[in-house]
């Protein structure tokens, strides 16, 4: 398995669509991460853009199959890079809960969180162990102490704007204007912040040459929306080896849009929880 790192430039800007009631509210709000399907997106339209269409084609095959996937991705989570080293984030499972605590504050606090790194979650530390051996960032991430050392705390990882725009091709003026909302990454002088997806695959070495070369040239295209604008630029790709050590246990998590009948792609991953 690896780690696809992202890596963007100090303070880059993304917005990363949801659904929304209108076209007039779809700009309104963002995704805080890149969802499996924005990626794969990506992943296609780049390869549109570069390959032969037999080769497209059969790019596409490699993420389609009634059983295994040749090719399989997570969703884009966030990282940190401090100096050569890289500190993952997972999404917190949902199974999570805080025992032993009855007060509201800590309730809500622990809620707040979406985030966790990779290893409270290949340590399986819950909740109400967070406290004595974590740090919470902006209240929305939690990372292991041990992770941290000789590394300042950021104090924030993203933060959301939201924009005032006028939408110049009405007819009429009459609320013509609306608001895009952005989330811009919070680098540091000593800290890097970026996103990153798992890759699984399948592949031979040729294929996989193929597979690399698209994924080199993401940057060139940028990911989400907005791009016209300033949003979604990519500085580089970087490779890493990914391993999540995990035994012994039987449940699993989503770490990617889950569909259990699809025509086309089917994006489902599920990797393992420690037992608890």
């Amino acid at each position: 398995m690896q780690a696809v790192i992202l890596k963007c430039p100090p303070h880059a800007q993304f917005h990363f669509g949801r659904i929304a009631p209108d076209q007039n509210t779809s700009l309104d709000d963002t995704s805080t991460f890149i969802h499996s399907d924005t990626l794969f997106s990506s992943i296609v339209n780049t390869a549109a853009r570069i390959l032969e269409p037999n080769e497209l084609s059969m790019l596409l095959g490699w993420f389609e199959s009634e059983n295994a996937a040749k090719v399989r991705i997570s969703s884009g989570f966030y990282c940190l890079e401090t100096g050569e080293q890289y500190i993952y984030f997972l999404p917190k499972p949902v199974t999570w809960v805080a025992k032993n605590t009855t007060k509201s504050k800590e309730l809500k606090k622990i809620k707040k969180v979406a985030f966790v790194s990779k290893k409270i979650w290949e340590e399986g530390i819950k909740p109400d162990q967070w406290e004595a051996t974590c740090h919470f960032i902006q209240d929305k991430f939690v990372i292991h102490s041990s992770e941290l050392e000789n590394v300042n705390i950021p104090p924030r990882i993203y933060h959301k704007d939201s924009l005032p725009k006028v939408n110049v091709h009405k007819p009429n003026r009459d609320n013509s204007i609306y608001y895009q909302t952005n989330i811009q990454l919070q680098s540091t002088a000593s800290i890097g912040v970026h996103f990153y997806f798992l890759l699984e695959h399948d592949l031979d070495e040729e294929a996989y040459r193929l597979l690399e070369t698209v994924l080199n040239w993401i940057p060139e295209e940028g990911i989400g929306g907005e791009r016209t604008v300033g949003c979604g630029q990519l500085a580089a790709i970087d490779y890493k080896d990914f391993q999540l050590n995990i035994n012994g246990t039987s449940r699993y998590c989503g770490i990617s849009l889950v569909a259990f009948k699809v025509q086309g792609a089917l994006h489902l991953w599920l990797i393992r929880l420690k037992r608890t």
